[in-house]
């Protein structure tokens, strides 16, 4: 079964990238891939599935960042959406 996860890689773009609102870019995650979350750009919505990290918060299912086509060169915090679309605390992710 191929996945969206590349162990070198945090994030692949692929088929299922999507220009969705949270809610709809959870079921982008694929069913049974351990560790997947989604990983969304807020301004153009590109969304596309990557790995979770250690420090994500583990309520979380999709992670806003800004992607390189929108960067306007600041520096970017990413925010955490549960699947309900409630945003999640990042320091959820460092009370382990």
């Amino acid at each position: 079964m191929a996945t969206d996860l590349d162990p070198n890689n945090r994030a692949l773009p692929t088929a299922r990238a999507t220009h969705e609102p949270i809610q709809q870019a959870v079921s982008a995650v694929p069913v049974g891939v351990p560790n997947a979350i989604a990983i969304r750009c807020p301004q153009c919505k590109f969304t596309i599935t990557g790995e979770r990290c250690q420090t994500d918060p583990k309520r979380a299912a999709v992670m806003e960042i800004i992607c390189p086509s929108c960067d306007d060169g600041d520096r970017h915090e990413p925010r955490f959406f549960s699947e309900n679309g409630e945003e999640v605390p990042w320091h959820e992710g460092l009370e382990r």
